[in-house]
């Protein structure tokens, strides 16, 4: 009778850690977080694409842009005059932004020390570079002049970790720069179907990106333009999914759950 006992108390034993084990399996699996959605999907080995030219990206200035001007020379106290006025620009200006800038007026010009009004509206910023530096010659020996945006920013929305307004002060910002500076993509955002909106002449232009396929790579929506706008949809399939997988998870966890009580249970009654 001892033995029979023992016998049927490790059986019981092994019924619940059995269970038990399958109970912390099918909960772990309930809480499991899905992996970052995949970019390129479609590219599966080492590949090369071809045919793409940036020349589409140039940022021409124009009226009402905010310009990062800084000039550095052999002669330090002209540079700091001169940047020292571009500090003034900037809170003119009314931005932010820690630097020095110059605000494009309605007629295409900015105000700039030692040269006063030039005409800037239509040139990129290689352009003004060299322009700056050549006019600016008889006050200043050799002198190297920086440019750049202040006043670039696309506007990021939905399925992304950290919505928000992002600075851009290159040219060749793409779509991925853009991701990662939001912190990633959340979970169940939908990569296939990504919103670009963007301003073209007095036009709105409204584009579905597909990111899991290459061949947005050789588009001009790769690299994003000033006051774009990105939403990031959700993936309601995927999520609806995910939904059913953990109901059902649930569902079992809990019946594996009671068949071990009502084992325990009858066994104690046998008893």
């Amino acid at each position: 009778m001892r033995i029979k006992y023992i016998i049927c108390n490790n059986y019981i034993k092994c019924i619940l850690i059995v269970n038990l084990a399958f109970v912390v399996c099918v909960i772990n699996s309930s809480c499991y977080v899905s992996k970052n959605a995949d970019f390129l999907h479609d590219l599966s080995q080492d590949s090369l694409i071809e045919k793409y030219s940036q020349n589409n990206v140039i940022c021409i200035i124009k009226p009402n842009d905010v310009l990062f001007i800084k000039v550095s020379s052999a002669s330090a106290d002209l540079d700091a005059i001169f940047n020292a006025a571009s500090n003034e620009k900037i809170n003119e200006a009314g931005t932010d932004k820690n630097g020095n800038g110059f605000l494009v007026n309605e007629n295409g010009e900015i105000n700039i020390h030692f040269l006063g009004k030039i005409k800037v509206e239509g040139l990129s910023k290689n352009q003004l570079k060299n322009k700056l530096e050549n006019e600016l010659k008889p006050f200043m020996k050799d002198p190297i002049v920086n440019v750049g945006f202040l006043n670039k920013k696309v506007t990021v929305l939905g399925q992304v970790v950290n919505p928000r307004i992002l600075n851009i002060s290159d040219n060749q910002t793409s779509i991925f720069d853009v991701i990662a500076s939001c912190g990633n993509l959340k979970d169940g955002a939908n990569t296939s179907d990504l919103i670009i909106v963007r301003d073209s002449a007095y036009k709105k232009m409204v584009k579905h990106i597909n990111i899991e396929n290459h061949s947005f790579v050789n588009s001009p929506w790769y690299y994003v333009k000033s006051d774009d706008i990105i939403y990031v949809k959700k993936d309601n399939k995927k999520l609806d999914k995910d939904i059913r997988k953990r109901e059902l998870q649930t569902a079992v966890s809990l019946t594996a759950s009671v068949f071990s009580l009502v084992v325990l249970v009858l066994n104690l009654i046998k008893k």
